[in-house]
């Protein structure tokens, strides 16, 4: 790295070009590029010299190196004070129509504005463009380094002062500026307090603008940026009130690109643990039959998130989703079908939905009525998640509160051994849905009520009427009347 550092000082200028491309490329393969280190004084001069070359590239490429080594705060000390009076050039820079030379530019501005001494020339320069003048008052005097754009050395996320310079630049009407900016979202961590931050400055906004661009890159980028930001539940509805915003996230399910398909469903589901974002999705036109497709796609994050959302869809008061769902042809076979997936999550997700959907006597009629549905529950039953149990012993909860499902239920073997080593659960939910579960069977068969007695079922019944959960010592309670 030091021999291609002096090749910039080299008097041919070929060789400085080489070198300096060299040195872009290995910032672009190696985000620790050893360049912001060994920052030579005799560099500087070269680099600002190539900063005034006639070639857009070639002031791309020595720009790029500059931003990355004024990460460093000494070498921002030293790149301000050899620029000190001519900064209006960088500021022309900015305006470049080369959007890598603006989007270089434009950061290493910001960084040395980091310098309390410098911020005031570039401010006042000749010409300065609104949109650097407003992203540089942003900038806290009193803030700590962690404002420069660069990545974090303890962390390797990009800073507060990266991502704001970030969400500036998406207000840039060049597609290669956003996606750039974009880029940098996408490499923040899903729980980056940065990211949180910005989501409530107006990053939210300026992200939905952007799903109605005509790249399928730029969709894909947005909408990452936007699952990101919707994990904490606060940002549910910062994202769902966005006029638009989830009409066109739906549109973006149906997308013929599979990556967008993807982040466009994951943030969706994130959003539609919000009652008002369900009721709008079941009352969009086909977003059913959208959604649905999707559960046939190969990609088990897809399968999941699909079976998620329309989990969440039909979390309703009313039975009407509960229905509009059922009533989509193959989806509660496909959903059958899904239980039996390697995939722990998908598992979970297809038997949370069938354990909603069968709410619905008209939908309970029909899942029980799907040949393997009772095999794969029961299987499920068995899982080492705590969560697939939850959902499976859920869904024969509710399925076999309809008298006519439970010759079905019955028929499958090992069905009542493992509900009943369900009720040693650690998981009130799981115990409350076994525990019902068993209740309903055994309301409903005595040979039944005879295998629990054979199980243990007793004795783990008895100490659950010292439960903190009602449900559980009523489910407890009922199923110890029939089989003593």
């Amino acid at each position: 790295m030091e021999k291609l550092a002096s090749l910039i000082t080299s008097t041919s200028e070929d060789v400085q070009h080489s070198a300096v491309a060299i040195m872009r490329t290995l910032k672009q393969n190696n985000g620790n590029l050893d360049a912001r280190h060994i920052f030579l004084p005799e560099l500087l001069p070269s680099l600002l010299l190539l900063l005034k070359n006639s070639s857009p590239h070639v002031q791309a490429n020595a720009a790029s190196i500059l931003w990355e080594v004024s990460i460093v705060p000494s070498n921002r000390v030293a790149i301000a004070s050899a620029m000190t009076g001519t900064l209006g050039h960088l500021v022309r820079l900015f305006k470049s129509p080369s959007a890598s030379l603006q989007f270089c530019a434009g950061a290493i501005l910001f960084n040395l504005c980091i310098e309390s001494h410098i911020r005031k020339e570039v401010s006042e320069a000749s010409g300065a463009p609104e949109r650097l003048t407003r992203l540089l008052s942003s900038i806290d005097p009193n803030s700590s380094p962690s404002l420069i754009v660069g990545k974090s050395r303890s962390t390797g996320s990009p800073t507060a002062g990266m991502i704001g310079w970030a969400v500036g630049m998406l207000d840039s009407p060049c597609e290669l500026h956003h996606l750039g900016a974009l880029g940098i979202l996408q490499q923040c961590p899903e729980n980056s307090t940065n990211l949180q931050i910005a989501a409530s400055e107006g990053l939210v906004m300026r992200l939905v603008h952007l799903l109605h661009s005509k790249s399928a890159i730029v969709h894909e980028r947005a909408t990452n940026a936007l699952y990101h930001i919707s994990i904490p539940k606060e940002n549910e509805q910062i994202i769902a009130s966005q006029v638009g915003a989830v009409e066109r996230l739906l549109e973006l399910v149906g997308s013929s690109y599979p990556e967008v398909q993807e982040s466009a469903v994951k943030v969706l589901e994130s959003i539609s643990f919000s009652p008002s974002v369900r009721s709008r999705l079941a009352q969009l036109d086909g977003s059913i039959a959208t959604i649905s497709a999707l559960l046939f796609l190969d990609s088990a994050s897809v399968q999941a998130s699909a079976a998620s959302l329309l989990w969440n869809i039909s979390n309703t008061v009313d039975n009407e989703n509960k229905l509009r769902i059922g009533n989509q042809p193959r989806i509660l076979h496909r959903l059958v079908d899904l239980m039996g997936s390697t995939c722990d999550l998908v598992q979970e997700k297809a038997a949370g939905a069938l354990m909603n959907l069968s709410c619905h006597h008209q939908n309970c009629l029909q899942i029980s009525a799907i040949d393997a549905t009772f095999d794969l529950l029961v299987a499920l039953l068995t899982s080492t998640s705590t969560l697939v149990h939850q959902n499976a012993a859920g869904a024969i909860c509710n399925l076999s509160a309809t008298r006519s499902s439970v010759p079905w239920i019955a028929h499958v073997a090992n069905t009542v051994p493992n509900l009943v080593a369900l009720l040693a659960s650690s998981s009130v939910l799981v115990q409350r849905y076994a525990a019902g579960a068993l209740a309903n069977l055994a309301r409903a068969d005595v040979e039944l009520r005879q295998q629990m007695r054979l199980a243990g079922a007793v004795p783990l019944l008895e100490s659950l009427r010292n439960s903190p959960c009602a449900r559980v010592i009523a489910h407890a309670n009922y199923t110890l009347y029939h089989i003593q």
